[in-house]
């Protein structure tokens, strides 16, 4: 892999990191719900779905989305859906870690609150279909097919690149919507609206995907 390419690529891809976009505002809804826990569980669980994107940019099947409409849609009203009802649960949820910013969601079979959390952004991120073909378009502009590793490896490459800036910059933004939910449920007993508000950025996403303008 050319040393230049990957320096051009970590440039390209920071600026895309450091751009609001949904996923910034999936982890901030976490971060001022649940505290700055909850967030930094949901980063790590958006980045395992960015590392699932790498390996199926890797593999070729991303292009199955980007060449058949009807596997796009699917996915696309699935994480829609999947959105929709992570924003409608955290409504009408008494609690969804609004307490002391722990985070108290726990699925019904009693699986700890840190599984749950990491599950929906690992969801977020795999069933959010334009995500994987950012990846399918970005990733291979930098590639060097006459390169000593294989086309697959360096995709690969790139892609925990891709995921360990996101990473950080996340985590940041996490930490960030964290502290200040922590301040505002503290000092103005605003549990209850920012948990409304939270629900209604996850079904304002959701929406998006559902209406997204044109492709």
């Amino acid at each position: 892999m050319d040393v230049h390419l990957l320096l051009l690529f970590y440039a390209t891809q920071i600026s895309l990191a450091l751009t609001p976009g949904p996923d910034w505002l999936y982890v901030m809804s976490r971060g001022v719900a649940g505290g700055r826990r909850s967030a930094l569980v949901s980063v790590g669980g958006i980045c395992s779905g960015y590392l699932a994107d790498s390996v199926l940019v890797a593999l070729g099947l991303a292009a199955l989305l980007q060449s058949s409409d009807v596997a796009f849609e699917i996915v696309r009203y699935g994480g829609a859906a999947y959105l929709i009802y992570l924003g409608a649960r955290m409504i009408l949820s008494n609690g969804m870690g609004l307490e002391s910013g722990a985070d108290a969601d726990e699925g019904g079979d009693g699986e700890p609150a840190g599984a749950v959390v990491f599950r929906q952004g690992f969801l977020t991120a795999v069933l959010n279909p334009k995500g994987l073909l950012l990846f399918l378009s970005l990733l291979p502009q930098f590639v060097t097919p006459s390169a000593a590793f294989p086309v697959g490896v360096q995709l690969l490459v790139l892609g925990v690149v891709h995921t360990v800036n996101c990473a950080i910059v996340y985590s940041a933004v996490g930490i960030g919507a964290g502290r200040l939910g922590e301040i505002l449920k503290r000092r103005l007993g605003l549990a209850r609206v920012i948990r409304w508000l939270a629900g209604s950025v996850l079904i304002a996403l959701g929406l998006r995907l559902v209406f997204p303008g044109k492709r």
